[in-house]
């Protein structure tokens, strides 16, 4: 995947989209899709969907086609886990969270 940071230079990088088994029991799938933002659409905080998308995605469960549907997913894929490692870029700003005294 390419895309900009924040000041629009291009960073590249390469690695592999795959699952992940941090326990025993335990594996995350390497792609999330819709069904997982409407299984954990609570309304709250990060878990938060628009009344909009929820619609959407009702609509396209309801049977209207669209070309982002993964045939092997079955589903639009949203997300995806990596071996690549990234860093956010702060283009040299930090910000501190000490006060003064």
């Amino acid at each position: 995947m390419v895309s900009p940071d924040a000041n629009s230079t291009l960073r590249v990088t390469y690695g592999t989209v795959k699952g992940v088994a941090p326990r025993d029991g335990m594996m995350y799938l390497p792609q999330t899709t819709l069904q997982g933002i409407v299984e954990k659409a609570t309304g709250t905080g990060e878990f938060h969907a628009p009344q909009a998308e929820l619609d959407a995605i009702k609509t396209l469960r309801a049977g209207k086609r669209s070309p982002f549907v993964d045939p092997q997913l079955q589903d639009v894929p949203i997300d995806f886990l990596s071996s690549v490692d990234t860093t956010g870029g702060t283009r040299g700003r930090r910000r501190s969270t000490a006060k003064a005294s």
